[in-house]
């Protein structure tokens, strides 16, 4: 196994300076969208959810999401570029599940952190903002921040609600949307390396799942009937499931050198 602890940290070693600065910026830059909402806004009778939202931080929520995927496909292919890596780790007397796998769980760790960092932004984002907004007390405004205020914030905010679930149905779909992303990302690299195109079906299939359950988390309140997110998660799973086993086959095969 040390072998695969050899591995798993130089996968994460790799990712650290550029996961780093994602962090940063997950954290930061809403705050400075915030900050220019709320002084348009005035955050007049507003929730802090609502302030969010209409800051556009979600949208840059979305950008860095996008980027840290971006960052995942560059660790993969730059083991193609210059003195061209790939060979030499499938050279190494080591299991290749071990290359597979250590570059997947540094991922997931990667990953793990960045929904760290947007909750941790998310609370620092609250505690600079929330006491401005201003609430009708008797026929009075006056400014206060409310109790358990925080708290309440993620309850109502539909799209924080993704990222801390309130109950183990939605729960288990964070948790599978989070595995079926992370392991399609590095699948769909290995089909392109091993032109298994027809990989990429599973994926838009997956991605489709994802949208689909996340857009009914997001509007549940607005549906008529309630739909069981445990069969789509199940799904999910499986297909990370297949992700894996057949990334696994590639790497073992040689197929993506």
């Amino acid at each position: 196994m040390k072998h695969f602890y050899r591995l798993l940290n130089y996968e994460f070693s790799r990712l650290f300076a550029s996961a780093a600065l994602l962090y940063f910026g997950v954290i930061a830059t809403p705050l400075v969208f915030l900050n220019i909402a709320a002084k348009k806004s005035g955050n007049i009778y507003g929730r802090f959810e609502d302030l969010y939202a209409d800051s556009g931080s979600i949208i840059i929520f979305a950008v860095f999401f996008a980027i840290l995927c971006g960052i995942f496909i560059k660790n993969i292919y730059s083991d193609y570029w210059g003195s061209k890596g790939i060979y030499t780790l499938l050279s190494l007397p080591i299991k290749r599940e071990y290359i597979y796998f250590s570059k997947l769980i540094a991922f997931f760790i990667v990953s793990i952190g960045f929904i760290g960092a947007q909750l941790v932004g998310y609370m620092i984002a609250y505690r600079f903002f929330a006491p401005d907004i201003i609430y009708d007390s008797a026929g009075m405004t006056i400014p206060r921040e409310m109790h358990n205020g925080l708290f309440l914030s993620f309850i109502r905010s539909d799209f924080m609600r993704l990222f801390l679930p309130a109950g183990h149905e939605s729960i288990v779909s964070s948790l599978a949307a989070l595995t079926a992303v992370v392991c399609a990302v590095y699948y769909g690299a290995l089909c392109e390396r091993s032109r298994r195109y027809w990989g990429y079906i599973f994926i838009v299939f997956a991605a489709g799942l994802i949208i689909y359950t996340f857009n009914y988390r997001m509007q549940a309140l607005y549906y008529s009937e309630y739909i069981n997110m445990y069969p789509y998660s199940a799904v999910l799973f499986l297909l990370s499931g297949f992700f894996i086993w057949h990334g696994i086959r590639l790497v073992k095969s040689g197929a993506v050198a």
